[in-house]
């Protein structure tokens, strides 16, 4: 015996039921369903999750119970003073943000959905899976939703041309992430004579040559770098 679920096209609250329903069966689908249980595999939060979808709350714990993960209730981490203290983590959340909004260019939308969290959140685990390995998603989306709100924003360094978020209140530029990681380095090896496969210069831990934190201007680190890593005589 077969049956049938049947929700009224109107009735927009039931039609959300019946989908509940049928993943709970396991009748596949790619719907909205489909797409929450996506997102709760990234343990966002519930209010996250009903934000991107707008699947009612109630519905996404039972999803949450029905995965087996435990559901974290409480508030939102919509705090962002942490995220420009970390250099790896104002590059990985400005990677993200830079592909959410590639995505809302392919596929316009007031706001941010489901799928373009999904898409990015693909693409980064693509090229990049063990920097990603261990993120925290729901701070990226938060991230991306304080973007929304005009919170965050995405500008272009005028230094390296990199996309990547800054405080939108912020009257000066931040500094982008790839210019304070190249600033970061404290020595650079000279090459000996000898080249590798690749013809890359074989470094010789033997002769160090230090150079300079706090570089002031690409033009001139860019010259301390080459002076520092230049051909020994």
């Amino acid at each position: 015996m077969t049956t049938r679920l049947v929700g009224k096209a109107y009735d927009g609250s039931l039609q959300l039921q019946v989908l509940f329903v049928k993943a709970m069966v396991g009748d596949k689908h790619d719907g909205m369903m489909a797409q929450a249980q996506g997102l709760v595999n990234l343990d966002l939060s519930p209010m996250q999750i009903t934000k991107l979808t707008g699947i009612p709350n109630g519905n996404v714990h039972k999803l949450f119970k029905a995965s087996g993960r435990s559901c974290r209730v409480g508030r939102r981490k919509t705090s962002l003073e942490g995220l420009f203290n970390s250099i790896e983590l104002h590059l990985v959340t400005s990677v993200f943000a830079c592909l959410i909004e590639r995505q809302l260019r392919v596929m316009p939308s007031p706001s941010v959905l489901s799928h373009h969290v999904l898409s990015a959140v693909r693409t980064m685990r693509g090229h990049a899976s063990k920097q990603v390995e261990n993120v925290d998603w729901e701070r990226l989306v938060e991230a991306v939703m304080a973007m929304e709100t005009g919170v965050l924003r995405l500008t272009t360094c005028c230094v390296c041309n990199t996309r990547h978020l800054e405080a939108a209140s912020e009257r000066t530029e931040r500094r982008c992430p790839i210019c304070r990681l190249t600033e970061t380095i404290t020595d650079v090896v000279k090459p000996s004579s000898r080249t590798s496969v690749l013809g890359q210069p074989v470094f010789n831990p033997a002769s160090t040559t230090p150079v300079p934190r706090r570089v002031s201007g690409l033009a001139q680190r860019r010259m301390r770098l080459r002076l520092a890593v230049g051909s020994s005589d």
